[in-house]
């Protein structure tokens, strides 16, 4: 498969299985009767111009022709603000101009990967509060063990979901469990339909099915 179709795939995922947190056309979160977003938004992840800013992802992603895109934490946003990256951390003024060159392309940041969700419940509101002032309905992530309890309690609160995401098996860091569907369904047995495991590249275990926590 080609590597930009491979790059789209995770958001176009999200889209079915988070089909309630849709994006209407009108900017709503959750959209209306009338007003339901089509159950594949194909997305692209800007990680795909990870040598360009946030603000060139966004010209790129446009001159394709794309609606959607799924942002990382990590990229630089570009224009008046080169050294800003794309989180919590970056000044309200970077942000503002954010949202703005997104309204100016007609795109919409639905997606968002932060590496280490849940690490400590501080800093994760405040990655939260983050995806929700962007209007980003799904948190790509990769959560330790028992970090589950306390992301799903934060998808409830702030209307966001998160979308567990998976490396290979590596035996340097066996503590990383993710690249296993099974025990990562096992951790989110009890939590809500905000959260549901994304398999996106080789696990090392047999197939399963993309599945959520239901």
């Amino acid at each position: 498969m080609h590597r930009l179709s491979l790059v789209c795939v995770t958001s176009a995922v999200m889209g079915l299985m988070f089909g309630v947190c849709g994006c209407s056309e009108t900017g709503s979160m959750f959209g209306s009767a009338a007003q339901k977003a089509p159950p594949w938004r194909l997305a692209m992840m800007t990680y795909t111009f990870r040598n360009f800013t946030f603000f060139d992802s966004v010209d790129k992603s446009k001159s394709l022709g794309l609606t959607y895109l799924e942002a990382h934490s990590w990229q630089k946003l570009g224009g008046e603000y080169p050294q800003a990256e794309l989180n919590y951390k970056a000044p309200a003024a970077a942000l503002d101009a954010t949202r703005r060159k997104l309204n100016e392309a007609g795109l919409k940041l639905v997606g968002y990967y932060f590496h280490d969700l849940g690490k400590d419940e501080a800093e994760t509101r405040k990655v939260f509060e983050f995806c929700r002032m962007m209007g980003v309905q799904n948190i790509v992530c990769e959560p330790g063990p028992g970090k589950f309890e306390m992301l799903d309690k934060l998808t409830g609160e702030y209307g966001v979901n998160v979308a567990v995401h998976n490396h290979p098996k590596d035996a340097k860091h066996p503590e990383y469990v993710n690249w296993d569907p099974e025990e990562v369904l096992k951790q989110i047995k009890a939590c809500s339909k905000r959260i549901a495991h994304v398999p996106t590249r080789a696990t090392g275990s047999a197939p399963a099915s993309t599945r959520s926590s239901a």
